[in-house]
């Protein structure tokens, strides 16, 4: 597949174009059937009227026109997204998702300090950097964290244990560069394992400089992935990729891949089997993904830790709601789809989870039915973290308590 992911012109160029023919396929029929209508009833109320005959038939000669050229760019569309990454780049084709991503690429600047995992590029040459900088031989955690890094909205989660570390998810290609860096400076040299939960390009865009700079040693993956073309050939080049780096690639849909130990830390996956009806429209395709998303629940010192993915009910396949009966009450939850709520976090699904601790990998203001749905639950001492606020690091001591610093 041809690498366009690092070419913002061309990705902002096809997003543009990809959210035209989107608006065509909304408006166009609408405005047709107005325009008809008007014309029909004019008709009939002056049949002979040579006039709005001929407005009828250059109308009619518009929509055709229309049509064809729609069919042709769309056509042009999916070659581009069946040969290209494009679909990796952005979950949904979304010109504005670019636009925040593009900023990634020069400065974040709502990025703050963070005292537990600053980022090398926040201080200048000859600058005092604090006590606890961390960096390959200076790391201030040496047993169990989980690091949820602020890379926008998208998922880059890196487990450790000891000198074991797992990531789940490698964010968007416009910020492959900040999580390689961020893993180095946590002193990995290696991943136990892989995890890409589905094939969004918000958590799938880094896999490329994950595997260039860092031995891997499972990629836990749906193989086969999907009827659709574009999201078949991310699972497939990121499989590819797996193969020429000799990652073993384990298809969760084995009940013997199923199941994670990273030191003395233990993850069992969920929704693991594969939704194999194909998407009918370009409605259905980034949201389609979505339900095939892996979820993982974690257990660390007793106390439960539920990554949920971008899983959601949707179109009568309910996944969110199947895996949170057979989850249960949980402790600490990574939240879904970025704490979304068109198909997913249902107040139901949450009443059932419970967390008492909420992490959601985005900005707390794109997430605010979420959060007050989570408020809902019923828990006693209910706390929310957005990883738009900074970069957070979640500890758990061998007596079960709970410590996030950001």
């Amino acid at each position: 597949m041809t690498d366009i992911c690092n070419n913002v012109v061309i990705i902002i160029f096809l997003s543009i174009f990809d959210r035209i023919l989107k608006l065509i396929y909304v408006i166009a029929p609408i405005l047709a059937i107005i325009a008809l209508m008007i014309i029909f009833y004019k008709l009939v109320l002056n049949p002979e009227d040579k006039k709005l005959i001929k407005k009828l038939k250059n109308t009619i000669k518009a929509l055709v026109m229309v049509f064809l050229v729609s069919v042709i760019v769309n056509a042009l569309m999916n070659i581009v997204s069946e040969n290209t990454n494009f679909s990796m780049c952005i979950e949904n084709g979304s010109v504005f998702d670019v636009f925040k991503q593009a900023d990634y690429i020069t400065i974040d600047n709502n990025r703050k300090r963070n005292p537990i995992l600053p980022n090398r590029e926040d201080y200048e040459a000859g600058e005092e950097r604090p006590n606890n900088y961390n960096d390959e031989s200076n790391r201030s955690i040496s047993g169990n964290a989980i690091y949820f890094l602020n890379v926008g909205s998208a998922d880059a989660i890196l487990i450790q244990d000891g000198n074991h570390f797992g990531l789940i998810d490698t964010a968007t290609s416009f910020k492959s560069s900040y999580v390689t860096k961020q893993l180095k400076i946590l002193g990995v040299n290696s991943l136990d394992f892989l995890m890409i939960t589905h094939a969004h390009g918000d958590h799938t865009g880094g896999v490329s400089k994950i595997f260039k700079n860092f031995k891997v040693g499972t990629l836990y993956i749906k193989v086969d992935g999907t009827k659709y073309p574009a999201h078949q050939g991310t699972y497939s080049s990121v499989i590819s990729k797996a193969s020429k780096y000799g990652t073993n690639v384990c298809d969760v849909k084995r009940t013997d891949c199923q199941h994670i130990s990273l030191g003395n830390i233990q993850m069992q996956l969920y929704n693991t089997k594969f939704l194999s009806a194909k998407p009918i429209s370009w409605i259905h395709k980034g949201r389609f993904e979505n339900a095939n998303s892996i979820a993982a629940l974690t257990t660390i010192n007793g106390k439960k830790i539920l990554f949920a993915g971008d899983i959601g009910n949707y179109f009568g396949y309910n996944q969110e709601s199947m895996m949170a009966n057979q989850v249960g009450d949980i402790d600490i939850y990574k939240v879904a789809h970025h704490g979304y709520v068109t198909f997913q976090n249902s107040q139901s699904v949450l009443n059932t989870l419970k967390p008492e601790y909420s992490i959601i990998s985005n900005y707390c203001s794109g997430a605010g039915t979420a959060i007050r749905r989570l408020k809902k639950t019923g828990a006693s001492k209910h706390k929310v973290y957005c990883t738009g606020d900074g970069t957070l690091v979640l500890q758990i001591d061998e007596n079960g308590n709970v410590k996030i610093d950001q």
